[in-house]
């Protein structure tokens, strides 16, 4: 999961990458589970807010269809 957010792979170095920026990650101690907490920013729904326009929501489409 890191992986994708670090390093050559960050938003900073690769503007295709639209994944979501991972904080931290905290171990959680449960016995053998090996569970763990990933920290993200707070992401929201993707209709809120409404989309003002149709090109708003085409661009948007684009975005969330874009093959690399």
């Amino acid at each position: 999961m890191l992986h994708l957010t670090s390093g050559r792979f960050s938003g900073e170095h690769n503007t295709e990458n639209h994944t979501i920026p991972v904080f931290e990650v905290l171990e959680v101690e449960d016995g053998n589970r090996g569970l763990c907490v990933v920290v993200t920013p707070l992401m929201r729904a993707c209709d809120d807010p409404w989309f003002e326009s149709v090109g708003e929501a085409v661009n948007f489409l684009g975005q969330v269809l874009e093959v690399g």
